[in-house]
């Protein structure tokens, strides 16, 4: 939704024109109609406005109501010669090395960054960023601008935006095309944070786009962490990227970098009266190429992070306040437990009853802790409305297993889009919540973001992560260590028969664990002939003349169970005749993909966000009157991180594949890349291989 701003009060000085006319001022008639241009004059008796068709006067009695853009720094030039800021003419001078940059989309001239934090627990921040535009294709990427802020306690403002033309011309931001608004307006307990959205238009090849935003706020509070990961690198270049950071003596401020490269300079601190600045300047950044299996950008790309705020003691004391304070406990609380713990002793067994309670009956809101905060409900809201965030419903848990009796920490941990780094105390750079279970020494996790994931699965993006845990004891930092292949495991089985017709009737059973359960578990809020249609899209993979059927899903009612899916299928002329002596087919329900391992030699890691493991025994019965003429020989890659393995055997009429793809860890170093590509060839060779039957 577009919101305008009321001008409450009426110019009396007629605005000046220039070439150009903006539609930033806007006059609403009595019958309805809205008109768009420059604001002219307000007289006595009439109105004038200036739109791109014309000269428009209208009748006081006519209008019922106006809305004044108002002017930003620098609108009232027209032309590049206009331009008084020596900066934008420092930075425009640049141009003149754009061409160094062959194939990019736009090169950045200028991006600074410039944050004054003071004593007072207050900031501001403001960012200049100027690009030019080499390819059409980038446009969009340069033209649309967006900030997100909580209204409660801090503003975002645009200070300026424009285009200059490739002829010189140049085109400021028009207030009809910016946005503000509420990011989560239909979720009302959840509605803080408004996005600030905007965009530049006519922006072709060789224009220049200038854009400087403000942003400011107060940092009192360590559950609304000032928090900010300015990564320097980018998939265009860079011809400079300044920060300065302004912080006044006594201010609690933290600062640290990630993936800094050795040979660029590491800044300089200058003392200004009261303030000391940390400043670092960077030039001639290349671009980030992107890679296929490419990490995210806080593994890789350098970065500054700071934050402001108390220490670490500091964060605990306010978070342990807050989960005091919103645990307002509700007699509810007590009769829940009850009921979910009746006759029930082991305490693993009361964590998982309370677990899938929580997952099961509360709705979860999709609003993550960095859209409203870091400070929970009370616990009577939760449970009045049955429905709450990530945050609320691990909160939840924590309570209902503390009721319980059961020894639990509420923990909050890293993601893989973030740099944690234990030398900044901010909860900004922590994005989920979980709960730890203390079982006599042995500790089960608890995500419950989702009602599909069993306790103890955790999602991908903490894997391999760190994890700050609080308690009344004090706070303790946790290593979140990958989940073994073998528990992200998907298994598949297949036992069919081809007929001498070539036609191939088939059962094929999957199981899922771990992360990978989630999709298949959501078929349980699928109709039949939902799920039907997903199947059919599924086995279509197999032969385009695929038909399902059956089909059978066990487990989908408890979180304990595996999940297995059964499909019964027919594949009419799956193996074709070459003659009248030989058979072709390729093996059923295996489909891999070398994508990925096309290239000689990789400059990045390959990333996954978690292990993973993949097995197939394939079964078949072969026709009467045919013998195998071609078996394909057996294929084993194996390193100490990634394996495959496939092999091929024969009875009779029986002929079995099975193959096992073991990937350990999250990511392989560019010099393990040679092992990845040589596993997916070899997958490669299994989905094109071509089993040939000879007739006796």
């Amino acid at each position: 939704m577009k919101l305008g701003v009321l001008i409450s009060f009426i110019v009396l000085v007629p605005i000046l024109m220039g070439e150009t006319v903006s539609s930033r001022d806007i006059i609403y008639s009595r019958d309805g109609e809205e008109f768009r241009g420059e604001l002219l004059e307000i007289g006595e008796d009439e109105i004038s406005l200036e739109t791109i068709s014309g000269k428009k006067v209208f009748s006081r009695g006519d209008v019922v109501k106006i809305e004044l853009g108002g002017q930003r720094s620098g609108d009232w030039w027209r032309t590049v010669d206009d331009i008084d800021d020596t900066v934008l003419i420092d930075i425009i001078s640049r141009t003149n090395r754009v061409n160094e940059y062959t194939g990019a989309g736009y090169v950045v001239l200028d991006d600074s960054y410039e944050i004054t934090i003071d004593l007072d627990g207050n900031f501001s921040a403001r960012r200049r960023r100027v690009v030019y535009v080499l390819s059409e294709n980038c446009k969009d990427e340069v033209a649309v601008n967006h900030m997100v802020y909580f209204p409660d306690i801090s503003k975002a403002e645009i200070i300026h935006a424009r285009t200059i033309t490739p002829s010189g011309e140049l085109l400021h931001l028009d207030d009809s095309a910016v946005e503000r608004g509420p990011l989560n307006a239909y979720t009302p307990d959840y509605d803080r944070q408004w996005m600030l959205k905007f965009a530049l238009g006519e922006i072709t090849e060789g224009s220049i786009v200038d854009v400087a935003t403000s942003w400011s706020g107060s940092y009192s509070s360590a559950l609304d962490p000032l928090w900010l990961e300015v990564f320097v690198s980018e998939s265009e270049p860079v011809l400079r990227k300044r920060v300065v950071i302004r912080a006044e003596a006594g201010a609690p401020i933290h600062f640290g970098e990630s993936n800094w490269p050795s040979e660029w300079d590491r800044g300089s601190i200058v003392d200004r009266g009261n303030y000391t600045e940390f400043i670092r300047e960077v030039e001639d950044i290349p671009a980030i190429i992107d890679e296929s299996y490419m990490p995210p950008d806080a593994i890789i790309i350098p970065s500054l992070i700071f934050a402001a705020g108390p220490d670490w003691n500091g964060v605990l004391k306010e978070f342990n306040e807050a989960i005091e304070l919103s645990n307002d406990d509700p007699p509810k609380m007590r009769v829940i437990v009850e009921e979910l713990t009746r006759g029930i002793e082991d305490e693993l067994d009361i964590a998982a009853s309370i677990y899938k309670w929580v997952v099961s009956k509360t709705r979860i809101v999709d609003v993550s802790v960095g859209e409203y905060g870091y400070h929970p409900h009370e616990l009577s809201r939760i449970l009045e409305n049955m429905s709450g965030n990530s945050f609320d419903r691990a909160f939840l848990f924590y309570n209902l297993a503390s009721e319980a009796g059961l020894n639990v920490d509420f923990a909050l941990a890293s993601s893989h889009e973030k740099v944690f780094d234990q030398g900044i105390p901010s909860l900004g750079q922590l994005d989920y919540p979980l709960v730890r279970i203390d079982l006599a020494g042995d500790y089960i996790w608890a995500e419950l973001s989702s009602k599909y994931r069993p306790m103890g699965v955790l999602p991908e993006g903490v894997h391999g992560e760190e994890a700050v845990v609080f308690s009344g004891g004090g706070l303790e930092f946790v290593h979140l260590e990958p989940p073994s292949s073998r528990s992200e495991e998907i298994t598949c089985s297949l036992t069919g028969e081809i007929g001498k017709d070539g036609d191939l009737e088939a059962e094929i059973h999957y199981t899922y664990r771990g992360t990978n359960q989630e999709d298949i578990r959501r078929y349980g809020d699928m109709s039949g002939d939902e799920i039907e249609w997903e199947l059919v899209e599924l086995i279509s993979d197999i032969h385009p003349n695929t038909e399902l059927r059956g089909w059978q899903l066990n487990g989908l009612n408890s979180l304990d169970s595996v999940v297995e899916l059964v499909i019964d299928f027919e594949s009419k002329s799956y193996a074709f005749k070459a003659g009248n002596e030989l058979m072709v087919f390729g093996i059923p329900g295996v489909t891999y993909s070398t994508w990925g391992a096309g290239t000689q030699s990789r400059q990045w890691p390959v990333w996954f966000d978690s292990p993973y493991r993949g097995k197939h025994r394939i079964e078949l019965r072969l026709p009467r009157g045919y013998e195998l003429y071609y078996l394909p020989e057996s294929l084993y890659v194996s390193s100490d991180s990634i394996s495959y393995r496939a092999r091929f055997e024969s009875d009779k009429r029986k002929l079995v594949f099975s193959d096992d793809y073991d990937r350990q860890g999250l990511s392989f170093e560019p010099s393990e890349y040679t092992i990845f590509k040589d596993c997916r060839r070899a997958q490669g060779l299994v989905d094109d291989i071509s089993i040939v039957l000879r007739r006796k």
